[in-house]
């Protein structure tokens, strides 16, 4: 059976040459997303604040997750105008895990930094919760960048 182009070519080859130049789309844009070296420090930063500031009562706490809040806009909007493209979604099996671990993480950080908040500890208590975020943020979006990567150059046709 012939496409309707006129060409020749039959339908499987048409889909062949399809998937082939959706491998290449994946392949280019795997090495443009490429996320540079500050920005999983500088969003752990911004995650350790606004953890901080859920355990720290009043003014200081809420103002703390506001510029948090501010803090992730302008991280997207930076990292937006420098590679062009901005991924919003897992892009396969092992980054939708990823995702995964990393949101029940930082729901039990701030889980415990509002039980901080209620029991009124020594403000310092505050910090092994937001440090803790820091760290899973800096260390799991370096691995997530990897495999985002990976599934990105290998998610039409290949593994």
């Amino acid at each position: 059976m012939e496409n309707d182009s006129g060409s020749g070519a039959s339908d499987g080859d048409a889909a062949r040459e399809a998937l082939s130049a959706l491998d290449a789309d994946g392949a280019r844009l795997a090495q443009r997303v490429i996320t540079p070296w500050w920005y999983h420090s500088i969003l752990g930063v911004i995650v350790a604040l606004m953890i901080f500031g859920v355990a720290y009562p009043g003014a200081l706490g809420f103002g703390l997750v506001a510029i948090g809040v501010i803090g992730i806009a302008l991280l997207v909007r930076v990292y937006t105008l420098r590679t062009g493209v901005w991924i919003s979604r897992a892009a396969g099996p092992s980054t939708r895990q990823l995702q995964r671990v990393l949101m029940v993480i930082n729901i039990v950080l701030m889980g415990t930094a509002l039980a901080l908040r209620v029991t009124e500890p020594a403000p310092w208590w505050a910090l092994l919760p937001a440090l803790s975020g820091l760290f899973a943020t800096w260390v799991m979006g370096r691995h997530y960048d990897r495999e985002l990567r990976r599934e990105l150059a290998g998610s039409v046709t290949g593994p």
